[in-house]
């Protein structure tokens, strides 16, 4: 006699069963009744939307955090703060001919920052900026090929 399955398989996906899926011959199937099915369908439903619940509460946690940095920026600029200056200096390393590399050093100048976590009213995190205070940016100015042949 073979003995049928009260769960669905596809709704037992990774799941253990309880024991009713390895009876003996000559015990029956347990009647769960008409519901068993809609449960299945409901479990599956769930487990499917699991990530999905997890995607939006990342999104929602991370504009969440960049508004409340907004605001308290605001709140900063409203009383004179939340902006300062920071001195940069540029580099630009253009490579020329014969693999040489010019480097090109621009006098240091004063940018514009804000105090805060991120970039907002187009203008960097002061933090940021002190980080990459000089950094060098490479210029290729070989013509655009589309292999590399070195």
């Amino acid at each position: 006699m073979a003995v049928d399955l009260a769960v669905p398989a596809e709704a037992m996906r990774g799941r253990r069963s309880f024991g009713d899926d390895h009876l003996d011959v000559d015990r029956e199937v347990p009647d769960r009744g008409p519901a068993q099915s809609v449960i299945a369908e409901m479990a599956g439903l769930l487990r499917d939307t699991r990530g999905s619940m997890f995607l939006g509460g990342s999104v929602l946690s991370a504009l969440t955090i960049w508004v409340a940095d907004w605001l308290i920026l605001q709140i900063r600029v409203s009383r004179g703060g939340g902006v300062d200056t920071v001195s940069v200096r540029h580099h630009f390393a253009v490579h020329i001919k014969n693999k040489r590399i010019e480097q090109d050093m621009q006098p240091l100048h004063d940018e514009e920052c804000v105090r805060s976590l991120f970039s907002h009213n187009d203008e960097q995190p002061c933090w940021y900026l002190e980080k990459h205070a000089n950094d060098a940016e490479d210029v290729n100015s070989s013509p655009w090929r589309f292999w590399n042949d070195q």
